[in-house]
């Protein structure tokens, strides 16, 4: 995993930098399949289509995303909902999502800055409740999900796509071992980095709190074991940077828990225990699991080279899918990522 150095209201986008595992169009077909069973329909379309049908336009929804707004003028476009607040858990995004609704004439969209650890939208208001990367950052999913109950109209829905796994990326051993395992499977030039310095955002340790935030990081990765390999690493971006397409990983990176909470405390802090939460406020009435425990930190930095449309390239795509179902078939991993509809009681 590339090193996070900032928190996510000035983060970097990582999409459209070819290093995310969603950024691979046949993983995204595959994501699209594990939910709606066909690789053409997404999350979006599948839930209107079967959980909002008859329903439309709804009276008003709450958004709940990390991202640039994509979901909420996808929604709009196909004539979901009357009236939208759209809660952004990343400033950056936040003014983005807004420029965009504005430039395509979305005027019934308000746009809010949220944090879903002290959220507490207006009661009784929403028919559904849409979250995609945004549960991820409570603390308290206990707490959050309170306020998705509180908030909804009686019956309303709660309709979730996210990252459940173990929280703050601290995965098991074997869950490292099997994705370790299959990466040195891949041949070298599927292994080269992506231009990963366009990624990172710009730190700037002038002034007392940047040189505290440096020594602090050092010092962590000191009692990490891991300022040698973090050396190593650095210098591999640069020589990747200096002679794009000649230099190739050797090894998958995981983050400790300090990277996790010098990066952004919030972050996955406690993803684990995002499904029991939902299912104690919430009567669930669909889940599907879309797997992510190989595949997410395989293609992590990679994904660029997965992009080429070769048969080569598909071929090991589908090698790697297929691994991943097996694996989660056999129970020797489960699933890091969540579709999962869900109604007040």
């Amino acid at each position: 995993m590339i090193e996070i150095t900032a928190q996510k209201q000035s983060a970097a986008k990582w999409g459209g930098n070819r290093l995310h595992w969603s950024e691979i169009y046949a993983v995204r077909s595959r994501l699209n399949a594990k939910v709606s069973g066909d690789p053409e329909v997404n999350w979006v379309r599948y839930s209107v289509e079967k959980h909002l049908a008859g329903l439309l336009p709804l009276e008003r929804c709450l958004i709940l995303a990390w991202g640039e707004g994509q979901l909420e003028r996808r929604l709009a476009r196909m004539g979901v909902f009357q009236a939208c607040d759209a809660y952004y858990v990343s400033l950056c995004d936040l003014a983005e999502a807004r420029e965009s609704a504005a430039r395509d004439g979305f005027d019934h969209i308000t746009y809010r800055a949220a944090d879903v650890n002290t959220l507490e939208p207006p009661s009784g208001t929403y028919d559904v409740v849409w979250l995609k990367s945004a549960m991820v950052f409570s603390e308290r999913p206990e707490h959050t999900c309170t306020q998705l109950v509180r908030c909804l109209k009686p019956g309303g829905l709660v309709i979730l796509n996210e990252y459940v796994g173990p929280s703050r990326f601290q995965f098991p051993d074997r869950q490292k071992q099997i994705i370790r395992s299959a990466f040195a499977l891949l041949p070298e030039r599927y292994r080269r980095p992506m231009m990963v310095q366009a990624a990172q955002p710009n730190i700037s340790v002038a002034g007392d709190a940047g040189w505290r935030w440096y020594v602090k990081r050092v010092s962590n990765k000191v009692l990490d074991g891991d300022l040698m390999p973090a050396l190593r690493r650095r210098w591999i971006r640069q020589q990747a940077a200096r002679n794009p397409g000649r230099i190739s990983i050797d090894d998958v990176t995981f983050p400790t828990g300090r990277d996790m909470i010098a990066a952004d405390p919030s972050l996955a802090a406690q993803s684990a225990g995002i499904l029991d939460a939902v299912a104690q406020h919430f009567r669930i009435i669909e889940r599907r699991d879309l797997g992510g425990a190989l595949l997410q930190f395989l293609f992590e930095g990679i994904a660029g080279n997965f992009m080429d449309g070769k048969p080569e390239t598909s071929r090991w795509l589908d090698l790697m899918f297929e691994l991943e179902d097996a694996l989660m078939e056999s129970g020797e991993l489960g699933s890091d990522f969540v579709y999962l509809v869900a109604r007040r009681p």
